[in-house]
């Protein structure tokens, strides 16, 4: 498979299940901290699925799912950094 050069993606319509945060909170009395960046890698906080789609036709998309009974909703976008950006709890991740 072929990515192209100078793409990334910017989540910033984050919005993890709150068994992720329990995850994190609990972690200390069994193994250790869990940091943020490591969440996000290891356990893709509940993204279950991603379609990128032209922001044109990100309307016609979201309502056929909807219509299909699947949720969908705007997550992030596109950018030209190379770089994949998580906006969570006030942070900026950079994930590598």
């Amino acid at each position: 498979m072929k990515f192209s050069k100078g793409i990334g993606f910017e989540f910033n319509n984050f919005k993890p299940q709150p068994i992720f945060e329990l995850i994190q909170k609990t972690a200390p009395e069994v193994r250790g901290i869990i940091k943020d960046e490591e969440m996000v890698k290891t356990f893709n906080m509940g993204w279950g699925f991603a379609v990128v789609v032209d922001e044109t036709n990100e309307g016609t998309v979201t309502d056929s799912f909807e219509k299909s009974g699947v949720e969908a909703e705007r997550i992030g976008k596109v950018t030209s950094s190379g770089k994949i950006v998580v906006l969570y709890k006030g942070k900026k991740l950079e994930l590598r």
